[in-house]
């Protein structure tokens, strides 16, 4: 089965939010921590259950300790709050491609033991958050059962995205 590409991420912290008090005030307060701190999130996964709400996402490792800083702040969201750091992005581009692309995802993995903390598709893409050391790894057992297009091979992301302070009219940002 061929794919279009495989990309490997820098190293990330996964950030798990998970409580029972009202969905959308905690999501609020959460994304409120974020746009604050101008932190950018390549990952997210959210799921609201009756038992309360869980979002799971990854941001730049250097972003982990001002953002535990800022959730300090708010007792309530920060008992909420755990982080895992040494976490990556591996990502595949499945152009129109079948279900089974996830199936044999999940199974390679699994096979060669790489755990999977989260997972999240997109129109063109298929991501998984797994254990930073284990990236290569994980990207040489894809490449065990995927065929990439011809003269690609697994690349890293070579910048960062960070948020840009915009001016607004009166001189504040």
């Amino acid at each position: 089965m061929r794919i279009k590409g495989l990309k490997i991420s820098e190293e990330l912290c996964l950030v798990r939010l998970s409580g029972k008090a009202p969905a959308d005030r905690l999501l609020k307060a959460f994304c409120g921590l974020l746009a604050d701190g101008r932190i950018n999130t390549p990952f997210m996964t959210t799921a609201c259950r009756p038992g309360g709400l869980q979002v799971d996402c990854c941001v730049a490792a250097a972003d982990q300790a001002g953002l535990e800083r800022r959730a300090s702040v708010e007792p309530a969201l920060s008992a909420c709050l755990s982080f895992r750091p040494g976490v990556g992005l591996l990502t595949l581009f499945p152009h129109r491609a079948s279900l089974e692309v996830l199936g044999r995802l999940q199974a390679v993995l699994a096979e060669n033991r790489i755990p999977v903390f989260g997972l999240a598709s997109s129109i063109g893409a298929l991501t998984c958050a797994l254990a930073y050391d284990c990236l290569d790894a994980a990207a040489a057992a894809v490449q065990t059962c995927f065929e990439l297009e011809d003269n690609h091979a697994p690349f890293r992301a070579e910048f960062t995205v960070s948020q840009a302070t915009r001016r607004h009219p009166g001189g504040r940002e």
